[in-house]
């Protein structure tokens, strides 16, 4: 069966939430060998459960921990560990300047495919490593391999143009808080503590 990596349904609803196409096992016998399969499955994702809307959620919070000085959970810093270290940095400077994190939407939405791209790679990396050895007869593993070709293709494409889409959404990012702070550098005083809530 083809991978559902290389499916943009799939990995549309993995980001944004709506129907999810999947390969369910339809056999009688237990223990299940999955002899049978029914391969127009698919559940349902709500929006708020899609990774971009998580991750979202999360960047907020991140935020607010740290306008706050609260300490981060480990939720928070789980998420942090696995994206680049600039987007906590920017995060906090956006805390310390307490201008809220610009363009929120567009920044979640690139590391969480990002991430996306991350856990379709490492997935094709336990593929192959579960397979390494074993004896499932030349047609099957003829067929199998170029299936993996193709997801691995399509993987390398999504990480690459995800990666660009990232490094945009950081800079455009970047830019925004940059002309923030100058138009508050141009303030007086009293108005700036007011507009900043007496945020340095």
């Amino acid at each position: 069966y083809p991978s559902l990596a290389t499916n943009q349904d799939f990995v549309k609803a993995l980001l944004y939430g709506g129907k999810l196409p999947s390969y369910k096992c339809t056999d009688s016998n237990k223990p299940m060998k999955c002899v049978a399969i029914n391969v127009k499955g698919s559940q349902e994702i709500s929006s708020k459960d899609a990774l971009v809307s998580q991750v979202q959620a999360i960047l907020q919070g991140v935020y607010e921990n740290i306008k706050s000085g609260t300490a981060l959970t480990p939720q928070q810093k789980g998420l942090i560990e696995l994206t680049q270290p600039s987007v906590f940095q920017l995060i906090s400077a956006s805390a310390q300047q307490n201008i809220g994190i610009q363009s929120s939407y567009e920044l979640a939405q690139s590391v969480a495919t990002d991430l996306l791209a991350q856990y379709l790679a490492n997935s094709l990396e336990v593929i192959r490593a579960s397979l390494a050895g074993r004896d499932i007869g030349n047609a099957h593993e003829e067929k199998l391999f170029k299936n993996l070709q193709v997801a691995q293709q399509f993987v390398d494409n999504f990480n690459s143009e995800s990666r660009a889409r990232f490094n945009a959404a950081l800079t455009t990012n970047q830019l925004v808080q940059n002309n923030v702070k100058q138009a508050l550098n141009a303030l007086n005083p009293i108005l700036r503590q007011s507009y900043t809530g007496g945020a340095q």
